[in-house]
């Protein structure tokens, strides 16, 4: 094999290395339902909504990918929606809308007495650093929907958020408040960072392909 042949099999070796370094794991930023639920009551989104509930980045870009609510409805549902949006924050409130995340039918819940979790997939949406961001619900057509909430505040990212409801935007810290928490489940993906070894196949790549340009070059 030629020296040309050589140097370009070294670089596509290791850019193929690259393509299956794994990739970064999926990273929880706020968790109030893996908390104590001993003191889990419901809010509404008929009679209160819209709710809403805070949560924020930290000092990384975080890529928002999931998103789980512990919701229920009345028996028999209302055959109605609730809709999950993503909002900016607006000095520790609610303000407007970056993403609508999904159309959720009433008819798809378990009862209010026993609510459950219901997974919402976002579209990969990039998030600042160190940045509080709301999920809101709300029903135009009065679905009898109810956010479970709990006054556990040790779930990662809880203590320090907020919680809103109605058109007024009442809004109140978690841990003052009379209901808590909203319990939902952020997740997502930091940006990758290259490793030192990644670095180095990056380099090796380089060079590599810079040998064979500059070689061709040179036998013309």
């Amino acid at each position: 094999m030629d020296p040309f042949s050589k140097s370009a099999l070294a670089a596509l070796a290791a850019l193929a290395l690259l393509a299956k370094a794994p990739a970064a794991r999926a990273d929880v930023i706020y968790d109030a339902i893996s908390t104590d639920s001993s003191g889990q009551a419901f809010t509404t989104i008929q009679v209160t909504g819209p709710v809403a509930e805070s949560f924020s980045t930290g000092r990384r870009a975080f890529v928002f990918t999931d998103l789980k609510l512990l919701l229920g409805v009345a028996t028999p549902p209302d055959h109605k929606t609730i809709s999950v949006d993503l909002l900016r924050d607006n000095a520790n409130a609610p303000g407007t809308v970056i993403s609508h995340l999904a159309t959720i039918q009433d008819s798809k819940l378990s009862s209010w007495a026993e609510p459950s979790i219901f997974n919402v997939h976002v579209p990969s949406i990039d998030l600042a650093p160190e940045t509080r961001y709301w999920i809101e619900l709300s029903s135009p057509k009065g679905a009898t929907a109810v956010w479970a909430y709990t006054q556990d505040m040790s779930g990662k990212g809880v203590g320090g958020e907020y919680d809103a409801y109605s058109v007024a935007q009442l809004v109140s810290p978690n841990s003052d408040s009379g209901t808590g928490a909203y319990q939902m489940a952020v997740q997502g993906d930091p940006p990758p960072i290259p490793e030192p070894a990644s670095l180095a196949l990056i380099g090796v790549a380089i060079a590599g392909i810079g040998t064979v340009a500059h070689r061709r070059s040179r036998t013309r």
